[in-house]
């Protein structure tokens, strides 16, 4: 049995396969202003978070040299998919986006403007129409915290 889980870890560790870490900014993006983003809304809230996670040491005042990382164009939508007979949307899709970009205190592009999009699609029963819209809810909130995550990948790769 010894042999069978070494032999499973050789086996997952010679593939590459290696568990997502967490972001690590470099020391010239340390110091970072967000930019067009509400800071009380669930995504201002939660980038911050994991940007302070990231070791970054977030400034509002535009005067103090920062790194800029702007959300711009931040849009979320729904739209239906399809109708039943009576012309009642059934089914319902959520999308979410944002262009992204972030510059470094001299005012170069260490990430160009990127579009992300998220979308998920979910059925709306008219019978039970209070569970429907508690299962939207919880969508729109996983959405959310799926953009932050998106961004902080997308800000890992152009560090790369």
């Amino acid at each position: 049995m010894r042999m069978l889980v070494l032999g499973l870890l050789l086996a997952v560790a010679a593939c590459g396969f290696r568990l997502r870490e967490e972001v690590r900014l470099p020391e010239r993006l340390k110091t970072l202003r967000l930019a067009q983003v509400d800071p009380y809304s669930s995504i201002g809230r939660d980038l911050q978070a994991a940007l302070e996670r990231a070791g970054a040491t977030l400034v509002d005042d535009p005067a103090v040299p920062a790194s800029v990382l702007r959300i711009d164009k931040l849009d979320e939508r729904r739209n239906p998919l399809t109708v039943d007979a009576a012309g009642r949307a059934q089914e319902f899709e959520i999308v979410l986006s944002a262009e992204v970009s972030l510059l470094d205190a001299d005012g170069v592009a260490v990430m160009p403007a990127q579009l992300i999009e998220l979308r998920r699609d979910y059925l709306f029963d008219t019978a039970q129409a209070q569970g429907t819209s508690n299962e939207e809810e919880l969508m729109r909130a996983e959405l959310h915290r799926e953009l932050v995550q998106s961004i902080l990948r997308r800000i890992d790769s152009a560090l790369r």
